[in-house]
């Protein structure tokens, strides 16, 4: 996640230095290094890594607030997702057939010709495969609506890996027996 926020904000200063919004001599690429590294996007989940290996706890009212944002993430992201859904056509083109298919499909196939060659079985293998079945994350549409990239096609491959996951997952399941 911080190497995609990174890469998008290159690609916007990019942008913005060909648009002609430069407002500095600085190159494109050190403005988005700078841009991604004030994003929360990149360095939150670095400051939790940190923590974490440093074996530091947080004060309970701080972890309590952070309990009652997570608790709410999924549902906003879902929700901003059915907005980014409903403002845009969804399209059916070649791309995003092909991307929802190897998502959902390839991928899982992939996962059973590992799971079979390391001889992993029983439950943890079927969750394994469960998991690597989910259709395209909301992030990935969040922040394509974000960066104003691939709108239509990220909340395409969101609707169409969801359908896709209903006919799969009990195929996938039924074969990494």
């Amino acid at each position: 996640m911080p190497l995609a926020v990174v890469l998008l904000e290159m690609d916007t200063a990019a942008k913005n230095a060909k648009g002609g919004a430069r407002t500095s001599d600085q190159s494109p690429v050190l403005k988005g290094l700078s841009a991604g590294l004030r994003s929360p996007l990149l360095w939150a989940p670095l400051a939790g890594i940190g923590i974490t290996l440093t074996g530091h706890h947080l004060p309970m009212a701080v972890a309590g607030s952070f309990d009652l944002i997570g608790s709410a993430t999924s549902g906003v992201a879902v929700f901003a997702v059915g907005l980014v859904l409903a403002a845009h056509p969804i399209l059916l083109s070649r791309a995003v057939i092909v991307g929802s298919i190897a998502r959902v499909s390839v991928q899982s196939a992939l996962l059973i010709a590992l799971l079979r060659l390391l001889h992993v079985a029983g439950p943890f293998a079927r969750e394994t495969l469960v998991c690597c079945s989910f259709p395209l994350s909301n992030i990935v549409v969040l922040l394509a609506a974000r960066y104003k990239a691939a709108e239509s096609e990220s909340a395409s491959m969101l609707l169409i890996s969801t359908l896709l996951l209903a006919v799969t997952v009990p195929a996938m399941l039924w074969l990494g027996r």
